[in-house]
């Protein structure tokens, strides 16, 4: 069963502790969080990220980060594309 947002919510609806994730999958015990730059993309983000993975270990969680930036914050360059 995969718990999560529906099309008419945003991202983040369940929440699991004192923490929010972007989908769970009760049953395997595994949570999926989509880490864009926009909204994970800084050094505050980093911390507050690791620290809500490691209460999720503490509750038989694991988090599986799926991470997206643009292409400039790798390093690319837009105007060449």
């Amino acid at each position: 069963m995969i718990t999560g947002s529906s099309p008419t919510e945003a991202p983040g609806t369940v929440k699991i502790g004192p923490y929010r994730v972007d989908f769970l999958f009760e049953r395997e015990r595994v949570a999926i969080e989509v880490d864009g730059y926009r909204y994970h993309g800084t050094p505050k983000r980093f911390v507050d990220d690791g620290r809500r993975s490691k209460y999720l270990a503490s509750k038989g969680i694991q988090v599986f980060p799926l991470t997206c930036a643009p292409r400039d914050a790798l390093g690319e360059n837009l105007s060449r594309a």
